[in-house]
């Protein structure tokens, strides 16, 4: 297809269209990064807790999102943008600007110490008397080998299922690391991290609370479906700037990105399959569009759970 036909892609794009039905359905479910305007603005407000001179009491973050937001897809984009560098000396340690950890399931004994030495790459103590202090210690070594300025903790929201003993302990060091290493400190969760923080007001006060929100039937939103349709290898151009349709991926999906994803990405799948090779409102009121499990009518019933309990 001529480059003048695909205009309605985005460069990247553009040369897909002309793969086989199997190749371009592969490329459409791929993850992929959308830079939406309240994404670029969280980035920029971690890039600036990034550029901040260090002190002895350092500003950090909470990120609070609902589920299936995209907030680690955020998280991690952001950490991609200052990746690890070799060492600069035969010898040295690389360097590890911004490190993210992901919350253990349960604050219990040194099971966070363990998630950051993962994150770090770096080996476990192997003698398993090791005190809780020693443990820390080792973890305050090796951040500070690795000269790491920000250190995200996700999923802290986690956290909740310990008990108060655990969570106080926990954010107390988080407040120890920071103050020891003059690092900043990005906590990201559900809305329910917010509570995670009374237990430790030095730690709370020192973190700016941001939000991303639920995306609304507006502007951002509409920029957000241009941006994500011009991502499939459609061989048509998408009618999708439409309030009509715009108004039914927000009833639909809540205002969930994962679900306008997702919504939109068994949309452009049957597009490919059915040759229409467009998004539009007909194609979006289908029951298919909506739910992965519309092809379970399809299904034999021995394949199927029962509604009223399960079968063994």
């Amino acid at each position: 297809m001529s480059e003048t036909s695909l205009r309605h892609l985005s460069p990247q794009t553009r040369p897909l269209a002309d793969k086989p039905v199997e190749a371009r359905i592969r490329a459409i479910r791929q993850r992929r990064w959308i830079a939406h305007e309240p994404a670029r603005l969280l980035l920029l407000a971690m890039q600036e807790i990034f550029d901040q001179p260090q002190s002895d009491r350092m500003t950090g973050l909470l990120l609070t999102a609902a589920s299936g937001m995209g907030k680690t897809m955020l998280l991690k984009t952001f950490n991609a943008r200052h990746r690890s560098h070799p060492p600069a000396e035969p010898g040295e340690a690389q360097y590890l600007p911004v490190l993210y950890v992901l919350m253990p399931d349960r604050l219990s004994g040194t099971s966070f110490y363990h998630e950051i030495l993962r994150a770090l790459g770096a080996p476990l103590p192997s003698d398993r008397r090791i005190s809780r202090d020693q443990f820390r210690e080792t973890v305050l070594r090796v951040l500070q080998a690795v000269r790491t300025r920000v250190l995200i903790v996700d999923e802290i929201n986690s956290a909740l299922e310990g008990s108060a003993n655990e969570q106080r302990a926990f954010l107390q060091l988080l407040r120890y690391l920071s103050n020891q290493l003059s690092l900043a400190i990005l906590c990201a969760g559900t809305p329910e991290a917010e509570h995670v923080l009374y237990a430790e007001p030095q730690i709370r006060s020192r973190l700016h609370h941001l939000e991303l929100p639920l995306w609304q039937a507006d502007e951002d939103l509409q920029l957000f479906v241009n941006l994500l349709v011009q991502s499939y290898p459609l061989r048509a151009p998408s009618p999708v700037q439409n309030a009509q349709l715009l108004r039914l991926l927000f009833e639909r999906s809540g205002g969930i990105t994962k679900t306008i994803g997702d919504a939109l990405e068994r949309a452009a799948i049957i597009a490919v399959q059915s040759g229409t090779e467009k998004i539009d409102l007909t194609l979006l009121r289908q029951d298919a569009v909506w739910s992965p499990f519309a092809a379970t009518d399809r299904l034999p019933a021995r394949l199927l759970k029962r509604r009223a309990g399960c079968e063994p």
